[in-house]
């Protein structure tokens, strides 16, 4: 069940970022005639420069969710897991309220934020 909820979170960005990227393939796909590509080329690359700190936001606040979502039903695993067999966890989380924080912080974003 981890492994499948491990391989969902791999496809989470996609739609976000494709969502972001349809106005730029709209108008990529009006261009014709001599010169298209160029065109489109430069078409393209103002869009990505227009979008690309909202289209990262929204994937990484979408990530960053369901990440938090994973820790939580991770952490909840382990511990029915320990409890049916009666073991002593070797990882545990001190509170609820710590299985619900996520993985990376508001400043740590903010970093890889501006490396792009």
């Amino acid at each position: 069940m981890i492994v499948k909820k491990q391989r969902d979170l791999n496809r989470v960005m996609t739609p976000v970022i494709q969502t972001r990227m349809v106005t730029g393939y709209n108008a990529c796909n009006l261009e014709q005639g001599r010169g298209m590509f160029d065109r489109m080329k430069s078409q393209m690359s103002r869009h990505v420069d227009s979008v690309k700190s909202v289209m990262f936001r929204d994937a990484s606040v979408t990530l960053l969710a369901q990440l938090s979502k994973l820790q939580v039903h991770v952490s909840q695993s382990n511990q029915s897991i320990n409890h049916a067999s009666g073991d002593t966890p070797y990882v545990s989380l001190k509170n609820e309220s710590q299985a619900r924080t996520p993985f990376v912080t508001r400043s740590r974003l903010k970093v890889c934020k501006s490396t792009f």
